[in-house]
């Protein structure tokens, strides 16, 4: 079915009706709606955008709705988009260039598919029930906020973090899809059952591990000689592909893993 295009007219009662939030606009031949500013359509009960949106120059922000859709959002979007706190599945009719941070946190999505391929800046799905980041950004150039999830791998993850990589609060059973470039932390908790990269290496600044105990268990999952050596795994991660600190049943050598420790002791960098 083609779209209809609305007139001036038109546009301006549904912004009024919707008490929507925007600054000049213009219509294209295609019957998009094009903006000179930010756009705000948040705190209603709207299950799908009342506006087939073009390009945004601003800030595009959706959240705290009941969408179940991003059907007419923007392609482009200047600044932030943000569609947190909403009832989305699902990131289908996305725009695909944000220039600012992407928020889908609060939602209820369970695949990441239809998000922009290139964040430009902090990309946050935290608080859904997300079980892998598969067909999700290939690059973000900021950071990445993926915890309180129900991520069991890291499979699909980016390449390339240029700041943070948060992905704490999870059922991860290993480090297997990591990032091979993290600009400053790791974060992760002691739940994970281990620190295996596979066969790749991890360039970080810094790791970070929040300690948690499991419930009717008396002791963290994470051995404690990973933990009370946090300080040195981003030099560990560094050389990763070359140590054998696991084995195929994902088990940790602990003769390994107290050599290495021992050569970074000694001026290994």
């Amino acid at each position: 079915m083609k779209n209809r295009i609305l007139s001036n007219n038109q546009i301006k009662h549904i912004i009024k009706r919707f008490h929507i939030s925007i600054d000049q606009f213009e219509v294209d031949k295609s019957g998009r709606v094009n903006m000179f500013g930010n756009v705000k359509i948040c705190n209603t009960k709207l299950r799908r955008l009342p506006l087939r949106f073009g390009k945004v120059d601003g800030d595009f922000h959706c959240y705290l709705n009941q969408l179940t859709t991003l059907k007419g959002s923007p392609y482009k979007v200047g600044g932030d988009f943000n569609c947190s706190g909403n009832l989305l599945k699902t990131l289908k009719h996305a725009p695909q260039e944000v220039c600012g941070d992407f928020f889908c946190q609060e939602n209820t999505l369970e695949k990441l598919d239809g998000s922009p391929k290139i964040i430009n800046g902090n990309f946050n799905c935290f608080l859904n029930s997300l079980k892998n980041l598969k067909n999700g950004p290939i690059e973000v150039k900021k950071s990445y906020y993926a915890y309180a999830n129900l991520l069991t791998t890291l499979h699909g993850a980016p390449k390339i973090v240029g700041k943070s990589f948060h992905v704490g609060d999870n059922s991860l059973r290993n480090l297997l899809g990591c990032p091979s470039f993290i600009g400053e932390i790791l974060s992760i908790d002691s739940s994970i059952c281990s620190i295996n990269l596979g066969n790749n290496n991890c360039i970080v600044k810094k790791v970070e591990i929040q300690e948690q105990f499991i419930y009717n268990h008396n002791d963290m999952i994470l051995p404690k000689v990973i933990i009370n050596n946090k300080a040195l795994l981003p030099i560990i991660f560094k050389y990763y592909s070359y140590l054998e600190l696991y084995n195929e049943n994902n088990e940790l050598s602990y003769t390994n893993f107290k050599n290495i420790i021992r050569e970074i002791e000694e001026g290994l960098r």
